[in-house]
């Protein structure tokens, strides 16, 4: 916890989590709850009571190394800059030279300038007075060491077909721009890479320190038009620290036109960005959205988003809180509180952390707090820590809170740690307490940790607490420490306390380390803890037995799934013990076909100490008449079991329909007989065979073969258990 250097009530303040207290920036905060030098009510910006926070409000823990630039020291005159008419006549009139020093001496109504202070190289320190009514950038183009600082701009209406802000349209070399405050503008742009902002449309060098935007608006329609809070763009290692947002909104349009409340797209260093009651959003394709950068090359740090929403529509648009896409280079500290996340497009991923991230990138310290994170397209992974991490990327501590994550598109993995983990990524030290992940599409796979780590990936030290992953799409697995772990791929360390993995599914699996594990795969050092796994769908039909027995392949060896040291811990249950084999022997290649299911079954039996569970699963197939037949009688195999039922007060009753009535044959050559005779006279051709078979956890299979004039295919599952303690 840091420790809270400012509560503005004079009481003492409670422990808080780190990054939870970005809005008390005291530059921007009188003691009072004031905006500096603006008399706007704080908490009524907010809205929320600061005293009554849930966390205390503290300065930003970089606050003490981070200081407004200090214009340098010069032997010319001071102008001072009181009128709009004197505002433009800098760069215009000789006496109002571009690389003069200004001070503004009083509010000023800008309505009727025109055109924007062009290549200005010279220091102008607003001294916290207002500029009202901009219909341009205040500067064309900040350059050199020139710097401009200390201003509140109000009801700026700017409209460009080229980039533009409110205090720049661009920044190069070592401009500056500092101690902004806009309120109750927007920036408008339409050309193709017209970037907007409110600091700076775009950031070419230099940095911009301390920008606040409140009920502000930025909006972009053009082609590669990113948008953002603090800069559109920023390149060439620029840099933008202590940027908020406070009900405000950033939105782009065009196809590669990302958008954040730092910058939209980064080549440089975002720092100490923040979002209160914000919307980030694009609806174009490969269009990137997040709240520190949409698309990041460089660093983030410390970005914290609260009752905020960032949102993509078009395909291949990433979004995140943190970053939609991080290319290389790390985000560290970021946190969601209270915020939610959506993409509606294919391959669109999402997260709080980083929606997509490769090429070596690296995510630290993220938090997902009362937050949501949602997909709906195919191949939409989504995450908390990362969506989709790729390319040798890395996750670490990662954290999630009464969160919830979810995907509704085929392949469209989730987790808490990552939705799907690539080649060659590392994710460590992920936890879930009272948390949700869940999948409805086909093939996306869930888990507390990641849904799927795949060839040569390692995801190590799960812990998930009160929470569950659940999946309902065919051959979508859900795990506790992943749902799905493909060859080489390793999980190590899950601890699951009061947790669930359910898979209902047909051809899914579910378990405490990891669904599914492909051969190759490895999973090392599982321990539950009142904690359960189940699969409740059909498993994958066999085909019917073939005529003739094939031959008996050859022995082959093969890499194997890998299960170690696993311990299980039952409440309720008197003297329960069960060993795990430590790995799966290979198939003998002498055995048939029917030798190795049978071997299979029967050793997936085990019995616990005074509880026998007793199941009986009863198959219909309706069986052809010799004459229509054409070949085998055998019954087709029609559902594999391989898991254990929930007892039958928890699991769900079929009930099987009626079946229709047969219509009756006359047979005017039999003599009369009673009405069940002649039934079965009728049906005698028709005759349907079912099996019952009987399971009661101690290896007892029985054939009743018993008869029954069904007519139709069915299936009905009863269980029941019996106390033989």
């Amino acid at each position: 916890s840091l420790p809270c250097c400012n509560n503005f009530t004079g009481k003492p303040c409670r422990p808080i989590p780190e990054g939870a207290c970005k809005l008390a920036d005291r530059r921007l905060v009188t003691p009072d709850c004031k905006l500096a030098s603006t008399g706007y009510d704080f908490e009524a910006l907010v809205g929320k009571n600061i005293s009554q926070f849930d966390s205390c409000p503290v300065a930003p823990k970089s606050l003490s190394k981070v200081s407004s630039p200090t214009p340098p020291t010069i032997t010319d005159q001071i102008i001072e800059v009181n009128n709009a008419a004197t505002l433009s006549k800098i760069g215009t009139d000789p006496n109002y030279p571009l690389s003069a020093t200004y001070i503004q001496t009083t509010d000023i109504d800008a309505s009727s300038l025109s055109r924007p202070i062009s290549h200005f190289t010279g220091q102008y320190n607003g001294q916290h007075h207002s500029i009202t009514n901009l219909v341009c950038c205040l500067v064309n183009s900040l350059e050199g060491r020139g710097t401009i600082g200390n201003l509140h701009f109000n009801g700026a209406r700017i409209n460009a077909s080229r980039p533009a802000g409110v205090v720049a349209c661009g920044v190069m070399d070592n401009g500056t721009i500092h101690d902004i405050l806009v309120d109750n503008s927007q920036v408008m742009t339409s050309g193709n890479d017209a970037d907007a902002g409110i600091g700076a449309g775009v950031l070419l060098g230099g940095s911009l320190v301390n920008a606040t935007a409140v009920n502000s608006t930025v909006i972009t329609s053009g082609e590669g038009a990113d948008a953002g809070i603090g800069s559109g763009s920023i390149g060439n290692g620029a840099e933008i620290s202590h940027t908020i947002s406070l009900n405000s909104r950033v939105e782009t349009a065009g196809n590669n036109a990302n958008a954040a409340i730092g910058a939209g797209n980064v080549n440089g260093n975002v720092i100490d960005t923040s979002s209160i009651k914000s919307t980030v959003a694009t609806s174009g394709k490969n269009a990137d959205a997040g709240i520190a950068g949409g698309h990041i090359h460089g660093a983030a740090a410390n970005t914290f988003a609260r009752n905020s929403t960032v949102v993509t529509e078009g395909k291949g648009a990433n979004a995140a809180i943190g970053a939609g896409t991080l290319a290389g280079g790390a985000i560290t500290n970021t946190t969601g509180t209270d915020s939610r996340v959506n993409t509606f497009g294919e391959a669109s991923n999402a997260a709080i952390g980083a929606g997509t991230m490769n090429n070596g990138a690296a995510a630290t310290g993220t938090s997902g707090v009362n937050s949501q994170v949602e997909t709906t397209g195919d191949g939409a992974n989504a995450g908390i820590g990362g969506g989709s991490i790729t390319h040798g990327a890395t996750l670490l501590d990662t954290m999630s809170q009464g969160s919830r994550v979810i995907t509704s598109g085929n392949a469209a993995n989730a987790g808490i740690g990552a939705g799907k983990m690539g080649r060659d990524t590392v994710a460590k030290d992920t936890s879930a307490q009272d948390s949700q992940v869940s999948t409805s599409g086909d093939e996306a796979s869930a888990g507390i940790g990641v849904g799927v780590v795949d060839h040569r990936a390692r995801i190590a030290g799960i812990r998930s607490d009160r929470s569950k992953v659940e999946t309902s799409g065919d051959r979508a697995n859900a795990g506790i420490g992943a749902g799905s772990v493909r060859g080489k791929g390793t999980v190590t360390d899950t601890r699951a306390v009061n947790s669930s993995a359910i898979a209902s599914g047909n051809d899914t699996s579910a378990g405490i380390g990891a669904g599914r594990i492909e051969a190759g795969g490895l999973v090392i050092n599982t321990t539950e803890v009142g904690s359960f796994a189940r699969a409740t769908g059909y498993s994958s039909p066999m085909a019917p037995k073939p005529a003739v027995v094939p031959v008996a392949p050859a022995p082959v060896t093969e890499t194997v799934a890998t299960v170690a040291d696993t311990t299980m811990i039952f409440s309720g249950l008197p003297g329960v013990t069960m060993a795990l084999p430590t790995s799966a022997a290979p198939l003998a290649g002498t055995l048939s076909t029917g030798a190795i299911a049978g071997i299979a079954l029967g050793t997936a039996v085990f019995v616990l100490a005074g509880v026998a569970g007793v199941c009986v699963y009863r198959h219909y197939q309706r069986r052809p008449s010799p004459a229509g037949s054409g070949g085998s009688h055998e019954l087709e195999v029609i559902k594999t079991v391989g898991q254990g039922a929930e007892p039958a007060s928890e699991q769900p009753r079929k009930i099987p329909p009626k079946p229709p009535r047969l219509k009756k044959v006359a047979l005017p050559e039999k003599p009369p007989v009673r009405a069940r005779d002649q039934f079965h006279e009728e049906l005698r051709e028709y005759v349907i065979p079912w099996h019952e078979h009987r399971y009661d956890n101690v290896g007892k299979y029985e054939d009743v073969g018993k008869y029954e004039d069904v007519g139709l295919y069915e299936e009905i599952d009863t269980c029941k258990t019996r106390d033989r303690s």
